[in-house]
């Protein structure tokens, strides 16, 4: 589907009265009341023409972080297919020339109709949607991270001088009738937005979680909203959580005993779909969120060191460490073994959502290897190193990976080239990333957990857990949860961050 949209500069008028009940001043942008159709696939607002005039009469262009800078405002709407016809709605809101004087406040974006005083719903009962300003980089609660997302851009201010900033809100449900929307007000107040730990470089607020016990906590995985986790212990069982971790059942699998050498799970994005390899044993998949398992005798029984699934849970990969690469494209029912990857001390492995990527890594001065052919023909990449985990985007372009006593290494081209962006001494055990890249947690042997909002330009050392042994560690697809366990001497505890 196509979309075309239409917009004017927003209307030179100045207040004489503001509003400053709350917020000092505001900016309002007219959306006039008549949508024009090109056709049954693309709607146009029409901006500060025609009858949506007389809306915008006694309110200021600027809000009072700009100053004399005026603000330019986009409404977009969008046409979605519905029975029969189908409905326009406000789709998005692109603000841009936001000067640097703008930073720390916060934006606050209201839409009204052409005839009552009080704003309409943009999504669930939000009326008013704040916009935090972080220097040039825009942010709103995470609370709304269903609803909205945030893109932020710079260009060259217009009017003054100097670089401006802008940022394109666009809601992920659209809910708000185009034809109930005749107005756009955007101000400007005092921050009241807490960033998480996901959102910018700062420290997580942890929860130490009793309920799961204390255990030798060996690998996580989760659902893309973090809702369900599974966990195994190395010397346990298999646990499973549905409410973020707040609370864990036992669903090791029948028949097969406690006390199993548990190495690496793996979990669809919905949560659905599990599988988890034991370190000296076979692998076990489940359909419904680790209720019960069923033992896949197509895979060979061997030292399973980590295990990888695309975001639906069919195609998946896993590692044999002194063996070969696997690969399965039916949920774990059956395994192909890939001998061109080789027989190396594989530790770890990551697949794209369509299956096509993989990347993996081998210690005992192995390398990084990738594929691009679903694991039919394999490139080794960068140095020998004591490579011990990586991880990937869905789409297979973002990489990270880590090697102990030395630091943590990043690709963006889906490992053909690597940077080093942490140099560390620390014992790096586990990595693992969101959906997109740009979150990622990193675990050490008996030091320090670290954690990186910009796909692992920088990252933020996690102080306030102290010294930790994380051979586990997860993020959920949408970036807002992090979960590590903790070794420590086989009796540690899950830690949940955000």
């Amino acid at each position: 589907m196509t979309e075309d949209f239409y917009h004017d500069d927003p209307k030179d008028e100045n207040s004489s009265h503001g509003l400053r009940a709350k917020f000092l001043t505001s900016f309002v942008v007219i959306v006039a009341s008549i949508l024009f159709f090109q056709s049954t696939l693309a709607s146009n607002l029409s901006l500060n023409s025609g009858s949506g005039l007389e809306f915008g009469q006694g309110v200021s262009q600027t809000v009072v972080c700009s100053g004399n800078n005026s603000l330019n405002v986009i409404p977009s709407a969008g046409f979605v297919n519905g029975t029969s016809t189908g409905t326009h709605y406000l789709g998005s809101v692109t603000v841009t020339n936001i000067p640097a004087s703008c930073s720390t406040f916060d934006l606050f974006i209201s839409a009204y109709d052409d005839s009552g005083t009080s704003a309409q719903p943009l999504f669930s009962t939000i009326t008013s949607l704040p916009v935090f300003d972080n220097s040039g980089t825009f942010y709103t609660s995470s609370a709304y991270s269903s609803y909205v997302s945030i893109a932020s851009s710079s260009a060259a201010c217009v009017g003054v001088s100097g670089t401006c900033y802008g940022f394109t809100v666009t809601f992920k449900n659209p809910s708000l009738l185009a034809t109930d929307v005749s107005k756009i007000v955007i101000q400007s107040g005092a921050n009241i937005i807490t960033l998480d730990c996901f959102q910018i470089a700062k420290e997580c607020t942890w929860t130490r979680v009793t309920a799961a016990g204390a255990r030798n906590w060996q690998s996580i995985g989760s659902s893309s909203d973090g809702t369900k986790l599974v966990a195994v212990v190395y010397g346990g069982d298999v646990y499973t959580s549905t409410d973020s971790g707040a609370t864990w059942v036992n669903r090791t699998p029948s028949g097969t005993g406690h006390n199993l050498g548990w190495w690496a799970v793996a979990s669809s994005s919905d949560g659905t779909k599990l599988a988890a390899g034991l370190y000296s044993g076979q692998i076990y998949t489940s359909t419904n969120s680790g209720v019960s398992w069923t033992l896949q005798t197509g895979s060979i029984s061997a030292s399973w060191r980590s295990i990888s699934s695309n975001r639906d849970g069919t195609k998946l990969a896993a590692a044999a460490f002194s063996g070969y690469i696997y690969t399965s494209t039916d949920s774990g029912v059956t395994w192909v073994e890939k001998t061109s990857s080789g027989s190396r001390a594989w530790t770890g492995i990551c697949v794209s959502d369509d299956g096509l990527k993989l990347a993996a890594t081998a210690t005992s001065s192995g390398q990084i290897y990738t594929s691009t052919d679903s694991g039919a023909t394999w490139t080794a990449r960068d140095s020998s190193r004591q490579w011990s985990a990586i991880t990937c985007s869905d789409d297979g372009t973002k990489l990270a990976a880590i090697v102990p006593n030395d630091g943590i290494y990043i690709s963006t081209n889906s490992g053909v080239t690597w940077t080093k962006r942490l140099s560390s001494s620390q014992t790096w055990n586990i990595i693992d990333s969101s959906s997109d890249g740009s979150q990622l947690i990193a675990g050490t042997g008996g030091g320090k957990v670290f954690i990186s909002s910009n796909s692992g330009v920088s990252w933020t050392t996690q102080t306030t857990l102290g010294n930790l042994s994380v051979d586990a560690a997860a993020v959920s697809g949408d970036g807002n949860l992090f979960v590590i366990g903790d070794s420590n001497s086989l009796a540690g505890y899950l830690y949940t961050g955000r």
